[in-house]
Order: C-alpha cells, then sequence, then structure tokens
C-alpha cells in the first residue's frame, strides 16, 4: 500500500499492476495502471503526460487527471489510442468510478482537448473539463451522459461540434473566455438538468440543425459579454430555437443578441409556463419568436428585426425602444407594456387580456391593432 508516489516527469514510465490507499498522487512522464486503483479516502491526483488504464480507478473523493506539460494535447473518448497524447478512450473512462467529479486539465492548461465519442451514461460521477488561458476544448463526437453533471471550466474557446446529451437532473455548464461556438450537429438536450452557457465575449450559434438547446423542465441560460465589458454578444449566425418544454423552465439571455448576417436567421424560444428574459438589446434577426412563455421580458433595446411573434400567457414587457421592425405581434394572457418609444413598425398587433400600455411615443406606426 502505497500513500503518495512521485516520480518526476522523465523518459521513464511507471507501471501498477495494484494499488490502494487512503490517499493517492502521482507525477510521472508516461504511466500504467494495469490493475485495479482506490483512492479510499482522499481524492486521487495523477499528473503524466501519456496514460493507459487497464482497470477499475476508484476514488469516492474525486478523481483529478492532467498532464505534465500544459501544452500537451488530451484526446477523451472514441476507440482508438493514438499514442501520441494524453489519451483516454472511451473504456478507459468507463474505467474510472467515482460518486465525486473526475476533472482532467487544470487552470493552468494550455493545450488542446479534445473529446470524441463518449458514453458514461452508467457512470456514477460528473465530468469537468478544465483549461486555462490559450487553451481549447471541442467535442467533436456525441457525448451521452446519465444524470451526471457535466462542466466545462473556461479554455478560452469551446467548440460544440456534435451533441451533448444528459438525462435525470444532468446539468450541463460550458465557460469560456473567448468563445462558446455551436458548429456543425452541435446541440445540447438535458432533462430537468440546466444548460448554462457563459462566456466573457462570445456565444455563437452556427449549428445545422435547429433544435440547438433542448430540455423537459431545466433552465437554459445564456450570458455573453459576462467580463461587462461591452465588446461579446451573442451571435444567432444559423436559425435557432431554445426550449425548455412544456413545464416551469425559464430562458434568460444576457448579453447583446444579435447576428453576423442582419435579418436572415430566426430564434424560436418555448419556455412553457417559465418566463423568458432579454436582459440587454436585440437586434439583427429576421424573426423573434417566443411560442409559450409565462412571461416575457425585453430589458434591452429591440432593433431591426422583420418579425417579432410573441405568445404569452402573462405579461411581455418592452423596458427600452423597440424601432425598426416590419410586424410585431403579441398575444398574452396579460398586459403589454410598451415603456419607451415605439417607431418605424410597420404593422403592431396588441392582443392583450388585460391592458395595453404605451408610456412613450409612437411614430412611424404603419398599421396598429389593439383589442385592450
Amino acid at each position: 500500500t502505497v500513500t503518495s508516489f512521485t516520480q518526476q516527469a522523465g523518459a521513464g514510465t511507471t507501471t501498477f499492476d495494484a494499488l490502494t490507499a487512503d490517499s493517492i498522487s502521482i507525477t510521472a512522464s508516461d504511466l500504467v495502471l494495469n490493475g485495479a486503483v482506490e483512492a479510499s479516502v482522499n481524492a486521487l491526483d495523477i499528473t503524466v503526460d501519456t496514460i493507459a488504464i487497464g482497470d477499475t480507478v476508484t476514488a469516492d473523493a474525486g478523481i483529478n487527471l492532467q498532464t505534465a506539460t500544459s501544452t500537451q494535447a488530451i484526446e477523451l473518448g472514441g476507440a482508438t489510442d493514438t499514442g501520441t497524447n494524453f489519451t483516454l478512450i472511451e473504456a478507459e473512462l468507463q474505467f474510472l468510478s467515482s460518486t465525486g467529479v473526475v476533472t482532467i486539465g487544470s487552470a493552468s492548461y494550455t493545450g488542446d482537448m479534445t473529446l470524441n465519442a463518449l458514453d458514461i451514461s452508467s457512470e456514477t460521477y460528473d465530468l469537468k473539463l478544465e483549461g486555462g488561458a490559450g487553451s481549447t476544448v471541442s467535442v467533436d463526437g456525441a457525448l451521452t451522459l446519465g444524470a451526471n453533471n457535466f462542466h466545462i471550466d473556461p479554455p478560452s474557446d469551446v467548440t460544440i461540434n456534435s451533441a451533448i446529451t444528459a438525462a435525470g437532473a444532468g446539468s450541463v455548464t460550458i465557460e469560456a473566455i473567448n468563445e462558446i461556438l455551436f458548429d456543425d450537429s452541435g446541440s445540447i438536450t438535458t432533462g430537468t438538468g440546466a444548460i448554462t452557457l457563459t462566456s466573457d465575449n462570445l456565444v455563437t450559434f452556427a449549428q445545422t440543425g435547429t433544435a440547438v438547446l433542448t430540455t423537459s423542465g431545466g433552465a437554459i441560460n445564456v450570458t455573453s459579454d459576462a467580463d461587462d465589458n461591452t465588446t461579446g454578444e451573442t451571435r444567432i449566425n444559423a436559425t435557432s430555437t431554445f426550449s425548455t418544454g412544456a413545464g416551469a423552465g425559464n430562458i434568460t439571455l444576457s448579453g447583446d443578441v444579435t447576428s453576423g448576417t442582419p435579418n436572415t436567421f430566426n430564434l424560436t424560444l418555448t419556455a412553457g409556463l417559465g418566463n423568458v428574459v432579454f436582459t440587454d438589446a436585440v437586434g439583427d434577426l429576421n424573426q423573434l419568436q417566443v411560442t409559450s412563455a409565462g412571461s416575457v421580458d425585453l430589458q434591452g433595446a429591440v432593433d431591426g428585426l422583420g418579425t417579432i411573434d410573441f405568445t404569452s400567457s402573462g405579461f411581455v414587457d418592452f423596458d427600452s425602444s423597440v424601432s425598426d421592425v416590419t410586424t410585431l405581434t403579441v398575444d398574452t394572457g396579460g398586459n403589454v407594456n410598451f415603456r419607451d418609444t415605439v417607431d418605424q413598425v410597420t404593422t403592431l398587433t396588441a392582443n392583450a387580456t388585460g391592458v395595453t400600455r404605451f408610456d412613450g411615443d409612437l411614430s412611424n406606426i404603419g398599421t396598429l391593432i389593439t383589442d385592450a
């Protein structure tokens, strides 16, 4: 039994056929675990440049795996070990056993991490991929989770090229310093677990499919320009649907929402009984639609949209100015409040069970229809 084993990074290979201790910390150049390894009390910490796992590795207090060289590429998932990087194929990741968190990478990691096809839906651990400034994380293969939580802790850039799917209360949290990009078939689906995207700069939706963020009652939170330096935004560069289903899941978009190609793409939000909130400006979309919500609150300016179409069982608030909209239609079971100026709207229709209120000036309105 070994409590702590340390080998300085070098050309040698460290091999264990079996190892059990209260806590285990291994630093080596290359590591081979042929037999069962268990840290029975504390976390298991491994720092290596290459690793091979051939049996169960257990640590309920958490498993921390990082590269000895901060720029070393990390390959996760898939069926093939290239033998040149820090690589853990799907079978090796399925050998990991923990009721805690498996963390791969570190805050000082500056390399490129790639996640290939991976199914850990039968595992009990949460998975965290960690990077620092200069690092990237790419999800290139389908990631299938059970009720596990999945977290990417902020590398510079994150690219979601394939589907991430969680079940039950499993949540998906993705953070980036520069950009979170949905491309190719990138999407996230959860059950009652939340989807949280936070970027200091950009969140970009450029994927090929429409249903990009989907839950069954879990909240959806998309935050761009999280460092509040006014340079970031959420870009709808592909027609996109965010849905929390028929339940009470809220959808919140913080940071400006716009498009790199104005008046081309649509954004559709379905929140069921949940609330929809835009905390900042919205513009340059072909269509902004809310198919269902308990309430809709646009706190920033609305400018340059082809169509706005909102359906809400409660109130709809436009807290700032509305301008340059072709068609604006609101159907609500509560009040509709335009709290600032409304200008250059070709057709404005407000069907409200409650009161339709215009607190600011109306100008250049083609047709105005209201039943309240």
